[in-house]
């Protein structure tokens, strides 16, 4: 190489990179430069970790646990807020819940306490406890006051009855109003004070309430899921809840269904002779008071089924009875409800007037009459004796009935004014005493108008013996006078003061006859003797003996023909030539029949055993038109 050339610059085909002179403090290698990297991106991603799992945490420990129930009733107060009565009902709610898996909210813990009361709401207060369910509505009972006579002592002779026909919600906290479950809180009760009253009341409510609630509880998404999956936590807690909701959907649906194949069998019946119109259902019970046109009057009592939830057997609540009006198609007018009606009510003939005897819960009972557009008013309370059999004169204004002094007792008959409650007449045949029997035995009665009262009876003391006549020796002749002894037929006038008495016939001492029913007219009675239909004349004591079995008649609103009874059918009998009808042919036990105002229908009772209880009569209303 020519030394020359040896510093000269290299031939190149690129132009030569100025290099900057290098710092004091920089880095040692000049390949690679490492900057630091900003750290907050890793604080966010733990920050959003920590704040997931604390969302988690905070949610596991206030999320409603489904399997916890408050039940927060209002009756004068909530429980935790000394009401006697929510207490009850809760506790009785919630000892049936936690037999079945539920943890109800109960008090006695501090803490639990504390939350209630300061809680502005049953709902407030359901999540801040996590309750997954809330049981809640209010109560206002229904309070009345029965007097049952002045004995001179306070607080004494009073009866206090509380009625509830409300309802209940069941529904999940956090769901919309519209999702709650409704729970019927229809029961009563009664007392010698009102708290006595309500405890017993809400005491038959909660048995309600608690079959009502366990399958709305069960239904709801929140067990349902839990159950559906088969998480075993869930099964197992709430094995012995499911067990008594099927049990329960099984009981009453069978019940259901065999009321439901009474009514089909009733109307599946053959319709020959004429065709049966039924005016209910056989679940229901009811007794014909009196018949209107195209109405019916009617003396019902409801039942409802529910699951006991101790004996976990299928039981009946039986509802408030009511008297009411049943039209042909519409609803019932009510005119009156309560506890328990004794016997049949009675309706004047025109329907303005009804009066009936009331059961004040064994502890008395009462006469009282209902006047169109008016509310019940009582004409008698009395809690020794009892009243049977009330029927009312033909234009309201007087009322007769049995009246016996004890419940063993023999019958007295009695008539009453309905404006003032005084009675004008009184037949006195049995006292208190059971040793001594009975001076007469009566076999019904009736109204031969709005005054005069016609009365079947029998003198039940013996026969005095005759004395012997003078000159005579021995033993008295005994009488072969074949009536004395025998029924009577009499007429008793109680517009008259004193009320006018008379003799319409005495029967043979070997005949009986029954069940009085005067003409529209008043000049004819209609009864039955020994099992045959007989008519009387009202001012001769005449008689018709007919060749027709019978029992129960009843005239028709122009006299001129006779309802009757035989062998649990209806028939119809014409009075002039005595040609009889069947109405009804079928296998169910049919009574009572009543005429239309216009005539034109006859109503009856029909029954058969209840399919479901054996000891009870179903009872339905049925009528056919008369040909």
């Amino acid at each position: 190489m020519d030394p020359g050339q040896e510093d000269a610059p290299r031939s190149t085909t690129r132009e030569a990179t100025a290099v900057a002179p290098r710092p004091d403090d920089a880095p040692e290698s000049e390949l690679v430069t490492l900057r630091r990297k900003p750290m907050w991106p890793f604080f966010a991603v733990v920050a959003a970790i920590l704040a997931v799992v604390g969302g988690v945490i905070y949610w596991f420990s206030t999320r409603p646990d489904p399997f916890k129930v408050l039940v927060a009733v209002d009756v004068d107060g909530q429980w935790w807020e000394g009401s006697r009565a929510a207490a009850i009902l809760s506790d009785q709610i919630g000892e049936g819940l936690k037999r079945i898996g539920f943890e109800p909210v109960s008090g006695g813990d501090p803490d639990v306490d504390k939350v209630l009361s300061s809680s502005k709401t049953p709902e407030e207060a359901a999540r801040r406890l996590r309750a997954g369910f809330l049981i809640t509505g209010s109560l206002s009972p229904q309070i009345l006051e029965h007097r049952l006579g002045d004995d001179g002592g306070a607080g004494k002779g009073l009866l206090v009855e509380a009625r509830s026909d409300a309802k209940l919600s069941v529904r999940f906290v956090g769901d919309d109003e519209g999702k709650a479950k409704e729970v019927p809180a229809l029961a009563f009760g009664y007392g010698d004070s009102k708290d006595a009253a309500l405890a017993m009341l809400v005491d038959r409510i909660a048995e309600r309430v608690f079959d009502g609630a366990v399958p709305a509880l069960l239904e709801h998404p929140a067990i349902r899921s839990q159950l559906d999956q088969g998480d075993v936590e869930a099964t197992l807690r709430l094995k012995d809840a499911k067990q008594y909701a099927d049990l329960r959907a099984r009981r009453i649906s069978e019940a259901t269904k065999a009321y439901a194949k009474a009514d089909q069998d009733h109307a599946e019946q053959p319709s020959a002779p004429f065709s049966i119109s039924y005016h209910g259902s056989f679940s229901e019970q009811s007794y014909l008071a009196a018949a209107g046109p195209d109405r019916a009057l009617l003396r019902t009592a409801d039942i409802a089924p529910f699951v006991h939830p101790t004996s976990m057997e299928l039981v009946w609540s039986y509802r408030l009875e009511t008297l009411s009006w049943r039209p042909k198609n519409g609803d019932d007018h009510v005119v009156w409800t309560g506890y328990h009606v004794l016997g049949i009510p009675s309706a004047s003939a025109d329907g303005s007037t009804i009066a009936l005897v009331e059961d004040l819960y064994a502890q008395a009972k009462t006469i009282s009459v209902i006047r169109e557009g008016a509310e019940p008013r009582r004409l008698r309370v009395d809690p020794r004796a009892r009243f049977d059999d009330l029927l009312v004169s033909g234009a309201g204004s007087y009322v007769a009935y049995y009246e016996r002094p004890c419940r063993q007792c023999g019958a007295n008959i009695t008539v009453s004014s309905l404006a003032d409650g005084k009675s004008p007449y009184a037949r006195i045949a049995a006292s208190q005493d059971l040793d001594e029997a009975p001076t007469e035995i009566y076999y019904g009665f009736s109204w031969l108008d709005d005054r005069q009262l016609v009365i079947a009876l029998r003198d039940a003391r013996p026969p005095p013996t005759p004395e012997p006549s003078e000159g005579e020796t021995g033993e008295a002749a005994v009488s072969d006078d074949p009536k004395r002894g025998g029924e009577e037929v009499r007429v008793i006038d109680v517009g008259k003061s004193p009320p006018l008495e008379r003799l319409v016939v005495q029967l043979d001492t070997d005949r009986e006859c029954h069940s009085p029913d005067a003409s529209p007219d008043g000049k004819r009675v209609a009864m039955t003797c020994d099992g045959r239909l007989a008519l009387f004349d009202a001012m001769s004591g005449e008689e018709v003996l007919s060749t027709e079995v019978g029992g129960d008649p009843t005239w028709s609103p122009k006299g001129d023909r006779i309802a009757f009874v035989r062998g649990g059918d209806i028939y119809l009998m014409s009075v002039s030539d005595q040609r009889v009808t069947q109405l009804t042919n079928n296998e169910f036990g049919e009574n009572r029949p009543r005429f239309s105002p216009d005539g034109r229908r006859v109503y009856f009772q029909s029954q058969q055993d209840d399919p479901n209880i054996g000891s009870r009569i179903a009872s339905v209303i049925a009528s056919v038109e008369v040909p």
